[in-house]
């Protein structure tokens, strides 16, 4: 709660949280996998749905979990938090539309979620499923970083 849309490349901040669905974030699990969290409604958002961004000529972004490895995509398409280094298969393209944001991964599928819960780039066509809600910490809050809430790894 409490945390600012972004809506634009330029303005994508070092910290995020990515809300797919109303109150609904992606996680990292203590395996790695990232999957969609479905937060009550007077329940703050915690360390394991912010990730650090990392901006890669002002074209794609790499994410880094509280775990502090990289988002990586999969031969199977499935999204997970296990990579040390940034390649190819760590940058997602950001495009926004509309006050929303669709990520483009290196197989050039859209990120979404399927129906066991695991974070996918599978779909080349973006529908609702593929549009999300990039939220920053506003100036007023405490950066969770610098509070040491997070562990850069």
């Amino acid at each position: 709660g409490g945390w600012c849309e972004v809506d634009k490349v330029t303005d994508i901040p070092t910290n995020v949280a990515i809300e797919i669905e109303e109150q609904t974030y992606i996680t990292v699990l203590d395996n790695g996998a990232l999957e969609p969290f479905n937060h009550k409604d007077s329940e703050p958002t915690n360390p394991a749905d912010i990730f650090t961004t990392n901006m890669i000529d002002n074209s794609k972004v790499a994410f880094k979990s509280v775990n502090g490895k990289y988002w990586s995509l999969q031969t199977d398409g499935k999204v997970a938090s296990i990579a040390e280094t940034l390649g190819t298969r760590e940058q997602f393209e950001p495009v926004f539309q509309g006050g929303k944001l669709a990520l483009i991964g290196s197989n050039k599928c859209f990120l979404s979620y399927n129906e066991e819960g695991n974070i996918v780039c599978e779909s080349c066509t973006a529908d609702s499923k593929n549009w999300f809600k990039l939220r920053s910490i506003p100036a007023r809050m405490k950066d969770p970083v610098e509070e040491g809430v997070l562990n850069e790894g």
